[in-house]
């Protein structure tokens, strides 16, 4: 798995702002508020096609920056886990960590030859 801090050196050498959140309200307000983060980010990720819909109800001006993190790896929306068994929580933060892995990718600088 991807740690969050590697993604986060990646994302900034590659001179991209990823809002890292899984809930819109979650970020630490007392560094930035969601909609300072939401309009700083060059992309926000969303796992569902719920996410979508809340974080373009809350920023419409935003929508074509909000991704849907599992295009990146081609397996579309991921399922919330919510009253899954471990094994359901396994699928989903793996999933999670193959999108991950892919944007991770995208963002590498190509290797010169």
């Amino acid at each position: 798995m991807l740690p969050v801090a590697k993604l986060v050196s990646l994302t900034a050498r590659a001179g991209v702002v990823v809002a890292l959140d899984a809930c819109a309200n979650a970020i630490d307000a007392s560094t930035c508020s969601p909609w300072h983060a939401a309009q700083a980010a060059s992309v926000i990720l969303v796992f569902d096609e719920a996410n979508r819909r809340a974080v373009m109800a809350r920023h419409p001006a935003l929508r074509r920056r909000i991704v849907m993190l599992g295009d990146l790896d081609g397996s579309g929306a991921i399922a919330d886990p919510v009253d899954g068994d471990m094994a359901v929580f396994a699928r989903c933060y793996a999933r999670i960590d193959a999108a991950v892995a892919a944007l991770a990718g995208l963002l590498r600088p190509p290797v010169r030859t």
